[in-house]
């Protein structure tokens, strides 16, 4: 499989697509690690009597490791690309890069949340910005 991460030419074009340097994403990268486990361990002990794999069975898709899956939200946060695009640049079919994104996405803000870097508060309604 390929590590997008390698793909990058310069800490300049890293924070180009992702908006972190490469110190920041590695410590992101340990607390989004544990996050993608911890959701990956609630979602086994929820769904355990429809499975019908055991945990690490089937494929292991185009984004095989928490790198690559950070890499792969990040950049999408940071460019907003259409889904066509973004299943362009990572290989993936549209519809599963929607799909990605919407299964990365709370792997992310739980790494977030640990970190203490998640906006204070949450806008819902347009009056709320007011």
């Amino acid at each position: 499989m390929k590590n997008f991460l390698e793909s990058v030419r310069s800490e300049r074009q890293l924070k180009s697509l992702t908006g972190l340097d490469r110190a920041k994403f590695d410590q992101l990268l340990l607390t989004f690690t544990d996050s993608l486990e911890e959701i990956a361990n609630e979602n086994y002990r929820k769904n355990r009597d429809k499975r019908s794999r055991r945990p690490g069975g089937g494929s292991k898709g185009k984004l095989p490791t928490p790198e690559n899956k950070l890499f792969f939200i990040l950049c999408y946060f940071k460019t907003y690309p259409t889904f066509d695009v973004l299943g362009f640049i990572f290989d993936l079919n549209p519809s599963k890069a929607e799909e990605n994104v919407k299964k990365i996405l709370p792997v992310l803000k739980r790494a977030q949340s640990k970190l203490e870097v998640l906006p204070r508060r949450i806008l819902i309604t347009s009056t709320d910005l007011e």
